[in-house]
């Protein structure tokens, strides 16, 4: 299974981020996002300089950190290796 199915079997979905400037898709981040009835839930891989955020925003747009259950962090891992950072 590879990191998006993973993602997926948690109720994350891959999006688009666009550039502000540009207006175009941002190749250098790939996003996945989950939404309930009181947060959206992020979480982005920065290819550029090999870095995570995982974040929610409230629907107040508060942004707070997000628990890592050990399957995220399995589908985390995985799309780390799929990249090559392991």
């Amino acid at each position: 299974m590879n990191a998006q199915e993973m993602f997926e079997k948690l109720d994350f979905i891959q999006v688009s981020i666009l550039n502000p400037i540009t207006k175009e898709e941002d190749e250098n981040i790939i996003a996945y996002e989950t939404q309930d009835y009181y947060e959206q839930r992020y979480i982005f891989f920065y290819k550029e300089n090999k870095t995570i955020t995982p974040f929610s925003n409230d629907f107040n747009y508060e942004q707070r950190p997000i628990t890592l259950s050990v399957e995220l962090l399995k589908a985390i891992t995985k799309q780390m290796e799929e990249l090559k950072w392991l």
